[in-house]
């Protein structure tokens, strides 16, 4: 029975890690790794988990800042870096309950005010920064 409950820790700490990609659970596959094993082998469940939570640990201490440095990608400007401190109107209209849309060369973006005030469709606004998939906008008052 052991063995599949270590089988679940891993695959549900592999796909937190593809979700989150931030090597927060790959630690616990390693752990998990050897748990599954010595389940197999046989091992009192009292060891398996020790074996968890020591290798787990050990793992994430050894080996974190190394695999982050040597995945570490530095930021590149994009294209879409040159539109900050552009102008144009909004879509639709940037409430509480839902982000508004904007249009730069071309296609159109989600956005979402800088100070979270309301800004209404056809307002002039400029570009001040990304935020994951939306731009950060403030309106240009006339």
């Amino acid at each position: 029975m052991w063995i599949w409950i270590w089988l679940a820790v891993i695959v549900l700490s592999m796909v937190v890690e593809f979700v989150t990609m931030e090597m927060v659970s790959i630690w616990f596959v390693l752990g998990g790794l050897v748990a599954l094993i010595m389940a197999g082998c046989g091992v009192s469940l009292v060891w398996q988990v020790i074996a968890m939570i020591v290798i787990s640990a050990a793992s994430m201490l050894g080996f974190r800042k190394l695999a982050l440095k040597l995945l570490k990608k530095d930021n590149q400007a994009t294209n879409l870096d040159r539109t900050f401190g552009q102008k144009t109107k909004l879509l639709t209209d940037i409430t509480d309950d839902s982000l508004g849309t904007i249009k730069v060369n071309g296609l159109v973006y989600n956005a979402k005010s800088e100070d979270g005030s309301n800004i209404a469709s056809g307002a002039e606004v400029e570009l001040i920064r990304l935020d994951g998939n939306k731009y950060i906008v403030k309106e240009i008052k006339k």
